[in-house]
């Protein structure tokens, strides 16, 4: 198949996710993929990433120059056209939609006799108003033309796929044809390592976004100084200054920051961590998600602690712990830090639940299935 996909991320800026993972079982498979996208200039200093995969694939970029992220929408409406005409898109087969809203429906509709598939991994709505790329004071009249656009796209598409049951009650997604395929592990790659350092480390992996809040976990640490504890951060992006700033102004010992690290390298540190953290803040975003990095977690092994969130606790029910405030946070750490026969018991559970049910491998097939179905 020639799979055509118009995406929100921009991956050669965007550290490896549900999109990477699918194109790159599509390329194994033989399949012809071509991308269009946003330039993520905002991200990792601008320093790309996944160049092994890039180079597999056609990418066509909305715009060659230093544009804001409302910008590049903008300017999709007069670019698309000179971008298809590259393509040849009467050879496309399928359009595959990540999370896309503009350049979705944009493409969706010049591919007049190519079905379109909408992959749905985020409340992209509430995620717009709280965009840290989109001025405040534009960000309510970017909700509502995100909702405006996802309606439109949610119509034209010929299946949804989402990731999150969440998203049946939040955006009434079961009044399209949808399925249901979450996010997965690779878990071969991410494997439990024997144990090679002193003390207990408490971890966090992933970006430091807006949705993420650090600081009940940092403040539970701190509360618990006569432990023999160290806190690793693996992360970067905008809040990585505040959290620097955070730990000091609170005299919080023992926290280590690594900031950005390259994806091969994720399982390693990962595997230096004890008791792993998912320190989310609660909203209509995070309620929806499927978290990426907990899963990771689990398949190498390691007992985690998470928010308090709808679909994770609808995923994972008693698979991991859970946490709101620093009081909490404070409890479900010395749970973990005394009792070693739980942590391990967590661990191995988690491991055996992931690869039953979160495998990519099988959920790269499901997809490539559902293109197939549905293409020329």
């Amino acid at each position: 198949m020639h799979i055509l996909i118009t995406s929100i991320i921009d991956i050669q800026q965007t550290p490896y996710s549900r999109l990477h993972h699918f194109i790159e079982h599509f390329v194994e498979k033989g399949h012809k993929v071509t991308l269009i996208s946003i330039r993520d200039f905002w991200k990792h200093k601008g320093n790309k990433q996944n160049q092994e995969l890039v180079k597999k694939i056609n990418i066509h970029y909305i715009t060659s120059k230093k544009m804001s992220l409302l910008m590049q929408k903008g300017k999709a409406f007069f670019s698309i056209d000179k971008i298809l005409k590259k393509i040849d898109i009467d050879n496309v087969d399928i359009h595959l939609a990540y999370n896309s809203l503009i350049l979705a429906n944009i493409v969706s509709k010049k591919l007049k006799k190519t079905n379109t598939i909408y992959d749905l991994a985020d409340d992209l709505p509430d995620m717009i108003k709280t965009s840290p790329q989109i001025p405040r004071l534009m960000q309510p009249v970017a909700e509502k033309f995100a909702k405006h656009m996802l309606k439109k796209n949610l119509k034209n598409a010929k299946v949804v796929v989402i990731t999150v049951k969440e998203f049946l009650k939040s955006m009434k997604i079961q009044n399209y044809n949808h399925i249901y395929m979450p996010n997965g592990v690779d878990t071969k790659r991410f494997t439990p390592l024997k144990k090679k350092h002193k003390g207990t480390v408490i971890g966090y992996l992933g970006a430091l976004r807006e949705w993420v809040d650090l600081r009940p976990m940092l403040l539970a640490v701190k509360n618990l100084k006569n432990y023999k504890m160290r806190v690793l951060i693996v992360g970067g992006e905008e809040d990585l200054t505040q959290y620097k700033e955070f730990v000091k102004k609170h005299n919080i010992e023992n926290v280590k920051f690594t900031g950005n690290v390259p994806y091969r390298e994720v399982p390693k540190y990962i595997n230096k961590m004890d008791i792993t953290t998912m320190p989310f803040k609660k909203n209509r975003v995070t309620n929806g998600t499927c978290p990426l990095k907990l899963l990771e977690y689990l398949s190498c092994e390691k007992p985690a602690i998470c928010s308090k969130l709808n679909e994770t606790k609808s995923m994972l029910g008693d698979k991991v712990l859970y946490a709101g405030s620093a009081l909490e946070w404070d409890k479900q750490i010395s749970t973990l830090y005394h009792d070693h026969i739980l942590r391990e018991m967590l661990g191995k559970q988690g491991r055996v639940f992931v690869q039953q049910n979160f495998n990519w491998e099988k959920l790269c097939r499901k997809m490539e299935d559902v293109l197939k179905e549905h293409s020329r």
